[in-house]
């Protein structure tokens, strides 16, 4: 423990309880927003190569 008794050092650095809840916090969040970024990306390249005929209802040729 650090000599204030707070948390851990590390380093010289003190990581307290808030310090962790954050990390995982935006580790978490970080990861799901890549994994959704590259989701709909992947999704998008893959639609380009449905033809035409089998698209589906919500993709319409005449949008007027």
């Amino acid at each position: 423990r650090c000599p204030s008794g707070r948390g851990r050092c590390i380093g010289r650095r003190i990581v307290t309880h808030l310090g962790y809840l954050l990390a995982g916090w935006g580790i978490t969040l970080g990861a799901l927003g890549i994994y959704a970024f590259r989701l709909a990306v992947r999704g998008r390249s893959l639609a380009v190569r449905v033809p035409v005929e089998r698209r589906r209802w919500m993709t319409s040729e005449d949008d007027s």
